[in-house]
């Protein structure tokens, strides 16, 4: 009995190998391909979205804090050709808040009428070129170089009219204008089959920066004595140290360099 059981299970063992063998044996590969990128060509674009996370080697800075930087801009890119990219980038940014008011309970500081204002605005554009190297589907490797023209504003108002007719009036206002002229290195990594791309680049910026100064203006009322100022000011010395001076004129250039490490995010798309 036992060598009867013992035969049965060899021969089905044997039959089970036949059929696999025979399964396996009239198999094809399987011929469909997966693509893993979508690289753009000649006349596609694109739009770049990009956040800093190193800024002159400090860890973790926003959008604002280095907010006319050459990268901090929105970015449109056109392919000339598979490889030649030509780019433009553009930034606006505005704060504002102003009150103005006539009080009810003037006995408390005697003050009729207040009005503050603080605005501030930087707007500009970022032309360029890049080549991108290479045809690879997954990763795109690329340098490029930037110009850069920005301006800025700020615009700072505090009024007050006493009860009787002595008053305070403040003004500032500082403009800036920003040149320079910029490089980059990056990679970006195709994902899946989507107008879709990830990536870091390395940027590095010479910026020229023309104004910076601030332009005050005040004038005063106490009783019968009335004055007017006109000055200009500075946050910091060339040394960077605070500045308390009030100027007649003053003049105020400024050149740097800086560089900053960024998460790109770019979205293609065709005609």
């Amino acid at each position: 009995m036992k060598k009867c059981s013992c035969l049965i299970l060899i021969l089905v063992s044997v039959l089970f190998t036949n059929v696999a063998f025979a399964q396996l044996s009239t198999r094809t590969n399987d011929s469909s391909i997966v693509r893993l990128g979508a690289r753009p060509v000649a006349d596609d674009m694109s739009l770049s979205f990009s956040y800093p996370f190193m800024v002159d080697g400090q860890w973790g800075l926003g959008l604002k804090d280095s907010i006319l930087q050459f990268d901090d801009y929105i970015t449109y890119r056109y392919y000339l050709t598979d490889n030649i990219v030509l780019k433009i980038g553009m930034m606006y940014y505005k704060s504002s808040a102003h009150t103005v008011g006539t009080t009810i309970d003037t006995a408390l500081l005697a003050i009729s009428n207040n009005e503050g204002k603080l605005s501030e605005y930087r707007y500009g554009i970022v032309p360029g070129a890049e080549y991108h190297f290479g045809k690879s589907n997954i990763f795109d490797v690329y340098m490029g170089g930037n110009l850069c023209l920005g301006f800025g504003n700020k615009v700072n108002i505090n009024n007050m009219e006493l009860v009787n007719g002595d008053y305070s009036r403040y003004k500032a206002k500082q403009n800036t204008t920003l040149v320079g002229i910029g490089g980059v290195i990056g990679i970006n990594v195709f994902v899946a089959h989507l107008p879709l791309s990830v990536g870091l680049k390395y940027s590095f910026n010479s910026n020229w920066t023309i104004g910076g100064k601030t332009h005050v203006n005040t004038a005063t009322k106490v009783g019968n004595i009335e004055n007017e100022q006109e000055f200009y000011t500075q946050a910091n010395d060339v040394f960077g140290n605070p500045d308390l001076l009030q100027y007649e004129t003053l003049k105020r250039t400024l050149w740097n360099t800086n560089h900053d490490i960024r998460v790109v995010l770019n979205v293609y798309f065709g005609k």
